[in-house]
């Protein structure tokens, strides 16, 4: 059988995210402006049964330079081409002349992680103009809720001594308060 040509899967692939595994918009476009750009580095009309591992690297390592990619900018980068080879190995069936699992994430150093002091959030507070405002922000403080967190935050979510915060992805946890 022919295989389709690499924008054509490139295409299915973004329509499968979207549909299928329904990515945020943002994933979506992040993901479609890394496939474009790997498209347009080994040209439109390769075979995508035949790219060598080595390519894939060469394209990362040029696109990082290119892009000035932080090492977790390149790990998504990794991770979406990983994503993509996958969906064309196992959902499409389409064998490659490499595994594309050897496309592996780099290790990369977690910046460390700056706390406010009680002096610092009692100013923030302090000078925030409502008080619908302080409450917020103090919530923030005591259970390390994000702003999107914060913004989804229902009154059913608060039960006795314990908030239900709902992050990314639907993913919920419980934090205990005081």
């Amino acid at each position: 059988p022919d295989v389709p040509s690499i924008t054509i899967l490139a295409n299915d692939f973004i329509r499968y995210i979207q549909e299928v595994r329904n990515f945020s918009p943002a994933t979506v476009r992040s993901y479609k402006y890394a496939l474009n750009s790997f498209i347009d580095l080994l040209g439109r009309d390769v075979d995508i049964q035949e790219i060598p591992l080595p390519e894939i690297d060469n394209f990362i390592t040029r696109y990082t330079l290119q892009h000035k990619l932080a090492p977790s900018s390149v790990n998504t980068l990794r991770c979406v081409l990983r994503s993509f080879f996958l969906y064309v190995d196992k959902y499409r069936d389409i064998r490659m002349v490499f595994d594309y699992s050897m496309i592996k994430q780099v290790k990369a150093p977690r910046p460390p992680i700056k706390f406010a002091t009680a002096d610092m959030a009692s100013a923030i507070i302090a000078n925030m103009p409502t008080p619908q405002d302080k409450v917020m922000v103090m919530t923030m403080f005591v259970t390390g809720m994000r702003i999107g967190e914060l913004v989804k935050f229902r009154v059913e979510d608060f039960q006795e001594s314990e908030i239900i915060v709902r992050g990314k992805g639907g993913k919920s946890r419980v934090v205990p308060i005081d």
